[in-house]
C-alpha cells in the first residue's frame, strides 16, 4: 500500500485535525503504516461491516479517499467502489495515476479530484474542511447515471446486445 504514503505525509502535517474510518480486511496493515508516520490515534477499523452500514458511513463522510495505484496498468481499472462512493455524493480524493479512467470519471463529473502530493493533498483536505466547516455543500451530488441501478441497467444492454449477435 505504498499508494498511501503521499496521503500519510499530508495527514502527518495536519496532526488532530483528520481521521481516517478504514472499513474492510486490511486493517492492521493499514493501522502499521499510520503508526509509522506516528498518525495512528487519526485511523479506525471497523473492519467488515454490512452494506447498509458501508453506505451509511460514507454518506456521512466528509472525503471519500479511493486507492487505484499510479502504475499505467491501473489507467482502465474502474473499481465498483467508484460508483458507490459517486453515489454517496460526497467529495472523492483518488489516489492514483491521473490520467486514468476513474480520475476522468471524477474530473467530468465534478466530484472528486486525482491527487499524489502530499502538499496539494493538504491543501485539498484543508479547504473541504473549511467547506464542511462553514455548512458548504460538499459536492453537487452524484449524477443519475452512477446509480447502481443505473450502471446494473447498462450491463444488462450490454449483455443482451452480445447475446443478440451471437444468437440472432
Amino acid at each position: 500500500l505504498r499508494a498511501l504514503d503521499p496521503l500519510l505525509a499530508a495527514l502527518s502535517s495536519r496532526r488532530g485535525f483528520t481521521r481516517l474510518h478504514y472499513f474492510g480486511p486490511h486493517g492492521r496493515q493499514l493501522r502499521r503504516q499510520f503508526m509509522r508516520y506516528g498518525i495512528g490515534s487519526m485511523f479506525t477499523d471497523h473492519h467488515f461491516v454490512d452494506r447498509r452500514v458501508s453506505l451509511s458511513a460514507q454518506r456521512g463522510a466528509g472525503v471519500l479517499l479511493l486507492l487505484t495505484g499510479t502504475h499505467p496498468r491501473y489507467q482502465s481499472v474502474i473499481p465498483s467502489k467508484l460508483f458507490d462512493y459517486m453515489n454517496a455524493g460526497r467529495p472523492i480524493l483518488l489516489l492514483g495515476h491521473p490520467d486514468s479512467e476513474p480520475a476522468r470519471l471524477l474530473r467530468e463529473s465534478a466530484m472528486g479530484v486525482t491527487l499524489n502530493n502530499p502538499r496539494e493533498i493538504s491543501e485539498y483536505l484543508e479547504a473541504v474542511g473549511t467547506s464542511v466547516n462553514a455548512g458548504a455543500p460538499l459536492s453537487r451530488g452524484a449524477p443519475q447515471e452512477f446509480s447502481r441501478v443505473a450502471q446494473n441497467r447498462i450491463w444488462i444492454e450490454q449483455l443482451q446486445r452480445i447475446y443478440a449477435r451471437h444468437h440472432p
